[in-house]
């Protein structure tokens, strides 16, 4: 996650334009020709084994977002004296400051991953620790293998992760740059968060999967977080509790009532095909008020706040649990998502693959179904925002 707060004279629909403009979303990255330069790039990172041959990915994904429950997220915010005061008493002066003199101030905030570089680095990283397990423990099932941190193959795949994350923030930060520099917007202030990554803290390695880590950093200040709830909901500024009995972490966002295709199948009709007019009929009552862009120009249902729990219950969950302090809101004044990007690459291209690549492209096909079917068997409650998204 990662928000900057920006004056700018535009109107939302003139500011949508600049921003569909400004970032991507969907598969296979960007073409060469529209490559965005950053200094991340050019690291001198690339002779770790977790990383060697991927800055071809690097370099076509920088200002990318994918799709799923990635976003591009207009707001405004109100930060009171009270919130200043707040966040200089947590800590946070240089925010503070340059909030100052800014009671009311345009906010944009974007979501996503560390697209296929981070995904190819962790299919390594899960490989590497495949083989450490077999060679060190027995009858430990797949998804609990692990790295030692202690070898030096354990370190570099540390290092390759504190990358990943140094290049997701670039990628964030390269998209802010390019919305600013065409809507004319001046920049206040920023910050961001991750989220669904792994974090060091002394000894202990924490992974968040669906959750904001809300401790406190190496100043003793407690963190900031940005907790998205749904595209026609506030996204909330929040100040870690550092709650050690929930690991000193805090939700990542409202999470999902249903898994896409549970959701989906109320707007279908008895042939099993969506009824359009329904589903528009839904998404103009769930986003009124705002302005939604889809990338792809189809809309995708399963991604509208029809989708997400409500987002009163999980703000009040947020107070009940003593997770985080809520110290502003983002309202919401128009967003952008991936929407329905049509078949996947290898479908359009299915002349061109050979009799393996088809049996390989349809076993994977059939286990994606088993594991949906699975995730289906309980109505699909509970299911992460996030769970059945990219790898």
């Amino acid at each position: 996650m990662h928000a900057t707060f920006f004056q700018c004279g535009k109107g939302v629909t003139a500011m949508l334009d600049d921003l569909m403009a400004s970032t991507r979303f969907g598969m296979g990255g960007r073409r060469p020709e529209n490559y965005v330069p950053h200094a991340v790039n050019h690291e001198n990172v690339w002779q770790n084994p977790f990383l060697q041959g991927l800055r071809e990915d690097a370099l076509k994904h920088m200002a990318d977002q994918g799709d799923g429950n990635h976003f591009a997220y207009l707001g405004r915010i109100r930060i009171s004296h009270e919130a200043r005061q707040q966040l200089r008493a947590a800590g946070h002066v240089v925010l503070a400051d340059s909030l100052e003199g800014h009671d009311e101030s345009l906010v944009l905030v974007t979501h996503h991953g560390s697209r296929g570089l981070g995904a190819k680095v962790y299919a390594r990283g899960q490989k590497a620790a495949l083989a450490h397990v077999k060679r060190h423990a027995a009858d430990i099932p797949a998804p609990a293998a692990w790295l030692d941190y202690g070898t030096q193959e354990g370190r570099d795949y540390w290092e390759a992760l504190q990358y990943v994350s140094r290049w997701t923030k670039a990628n964030h930060e390269s998209i802010h740059a390019r919305f600013l520099e065409r809507t004319g917007g001046v920049a206040v202030a920023a910050f961001g968060n991750e989220h669904n990554f792994v974090w060091k803290r002394g000894d202990i390695f924490l992974h968040g999967k669906g959750a904001t880590p809300a401790w406190k950093d190496e100043a003793g200040r407690p963190l900031l977080g940005l907790i998205p709830l749904n595209m026609a909901s506030p996204i909330l500024v929040v100040l870690g509790r550092d709650n050690e009995e929930y690991l000193s972490f805090c939700p990542h966002g409202a999470g999902r009532n249903l898994s896409r295709s549970a959701m989906m199948r109320k707007y279908r009709n008895d042939e099993g095909e969506l009824d359009a007019s329904r589903v528009q009929q839904a998404l103009e009552h769930s986003t009124r008020g705002i302005e939604v862009r889809w990338f792809y120009g189809k809309p995708d249902l399963s991604e509208s706040p029809l989708g997400y729990k409500p987002a009163a219950q999980v703000k009040a969950q947020i107070e009940q649990f003593g997770l985080a302090d809520v110290v502003a809101e983002i309202e919401p004044l128009g967003s952008i998502m991936a929407g329905d990007s049509g078949p996947p690459p290898w479908i359009r291209r299915k002349e061109e693959l050979t009799p393996k690549q088809l049996r390989a492209i349809e076993h994977r096909a059939d286990r994606r179904k088993e594991r949906q079917r699975l995730r289906d068997l309980d109505d699909g409650g509970n299911v992460d925002a996030e769970a059945d998204e990219e790898g």
